[in-house]
């Protein structure tokens, strides 16, 4: 049998889940089963509306090589064309600084003699100890950047985000989430851009890239184009079903209305303990997660012009990533249109109190981190008009923290046809672009697969 007829199918409609059904279909699988539980795809892609206005459970954005614009042609069209990235990074002092930063503004805070020291202590450090001495996040990244580390307020940034000490998360976030910055750090690429004199050089987005955002309307209708265009390519799509039992000898899985669906691949974005249970395994892995609390601002005024998404890199507040929407939305808007200014705010709760209560506190948090600086009345004027809660934002790698033990589970299940998929699938941190890519691989997996089992079987019949 050619790959071509095996059947696929993917529980969950995110961007995990969506690719992985583009992707089995524009390679010529012809038997293609996508099951939501929702009454809408989109997954992690959510947006709350309140008034009129979209407020995103996240910082949302699509760059012209994201996987989901490759897979779906002619969604750039529906999104909203933001022209370039405008991340800033608030330091400790204050001041804007490109994201993460840059050499001139760590000059400008630091001095030249400290910063050449900094540079000293930079390459001393990778001479005296081994890479291999690193038993932390905190290690690596002082082995990586030195005084960079704590001085630009990375370390406030990741400590907020999961309420510990750096010191107390495992290598593995490192190594994961912050390889973009590792990277930027490695002696080659500092003395190259040293021997330029590029002060610009650390911020992540060097070269101004095509930037899309989702519709102003929401992210809906950019999932209701994406649904459109899986059913073009005969896609079947079952909303507002759940799914209940994964049988994984007989190769079906059961819904709560009572359908009982087979399937030669199984494709799951769900939690991976979810899928477990659900295929009656018991996985003693104790995976902890961090929530997010979404903080929703309307403003009269414009505030932090030209800023897309700032950064909390300083050592106030909980909160650590706050989205301009109207920002970019207001910008191609005629001059008699009403414009409307609105934000978002990602801070991270501790859950003691109720959520009413809890965001009223993030709310005053946030504010203050502004006191005595230039944007101290502009950010007063916000006013909060909603928040929400998300309970498992964010997977958690503290120390103990074993891969191996999930690689294995990982392995085992893709051993009987099915793949985990994309950031709750695979217990990662990772992007939407990353979670589309996820399931690319696991398809051109399959692929690969049944063309070395057809080899193996046509070498056999020849040999007959």
């Amino acid at each position: 049998m050619s790959y071509q007829r095996k059947k696929i199918v993917i529980i969950g409609g995110g961007a995990a889940g969506v690719s992985a059904a583009a992707y089995a279909l524009q390679k010529g699988f012809l038997d293609v089963t996508l099951i939501e539980s929702s009454g809408t795809l989109g997954g992690l892609h959510k947006d709350v509306e309140i008034d009129g206005l979209h407020f995103d459970l996240g910082a949302f954005f699509f760059w012209q090589h994201h996987n989901i614009l490759r897979l779906f042609p002619g969604l750039a069209q529906i999104l909203v064309y933001a022209e370039s990235s405008k991340h800033f990074a608030l330091t400790n002092q204050h001041n804007l600084d490109h994201y993460p930063l840059t050499l001139k503004s760590y000059i400008q805070e630091n001095g030249y003699l400290d910063t050449a020291a900094d540079f000293f202590r930079v390459f001393y450090r990778r001479i005296s100890k081994p890479i291999s001495t690193c038993k932390n996040v905190s290690d690596v990244m002082t082995y990586y950047m030195g005084p960079f580390f704590k001085k630009t307020g990375l370390h406030f940034y990741l400590e907020r985000l999961y309420g510990l000490d750096p010191k107390l998360l495992d290598t593995e976030f490192a190594y994961h989430r912050l390889e973009s910055v590792i990277s930027k750090f490695t002696i080659k690429n500092m003395l190259d851009a040293l021997s330029k004199g590029d002060l610009n050089y650390f911020k992540k987005y060097e070269i101004l890239r095509e930037t899309w955002a989702r519709p102003e309307s929401g992210f809906e209708s950019m999932y209701q184009f994406i649904q459109a265009q899986l059913q073009e390519l005969k896609c079947e799509i079952i909303l507002r079903e759940n799914v209940e039992r994964i049988n994984l000898r007989e190769k079906t899985i059961e819904t709560g209305s009572g359908l009982t669906i087979s399937y030669d691949y199984l494709f799951s974005s769900q939690p991976l303990m979810t899928t477990a249970s659900m295929s009656g395994i018991s996985l003693d892995l104790d995976l902890k997660y961090r929530p997010l609390c979404s903080l929703f601002y309307e403003v009269p005024f414009e505030i932090m012009k030209d800023c897309f998404v700032l950064f909390n890199f300083t050592h106030r507040g909980r909160w650590k990533r706050a989205t301009f929407h109207s920002n970019y939305y207001n910008r191609n808007k005629s001059g008699d249109c009403e414009l409307r200014h609105y934000f978002v705010v990602e801070s991270l709760p501790e859950l003691t109190q109720s959520e009413s209560e809890t965001a009223h506190l993030l709310d005053q948090d946030f504010k203050s981190t502004f006191v005595a600086t230039k944007w101290e009345d502009n950010f007063q004027h916000a006013k909060l008009v909603g928040h929400h809660v998300t309970r498992n934002a964010y997977p958690v790698f503290d120390m103990g923290f074993d891969r191996s033990r999930i690689t294995n589970f990982k392995q085992c299940m893709q051993d009987e046809g099915v793949y985990m998929v994309g950031r709750q699938g695979q217990f990662v941190h990772n992007s939407s672009s990353d979670a589309s890519r996820s399931s690319i691989l696991a398809i051109d997996d399959i692929i690969e697969k049944t063309k070395s089992q057809g080899d193996l079987s046509a070498m056999r019949h020849s040999a007959l």
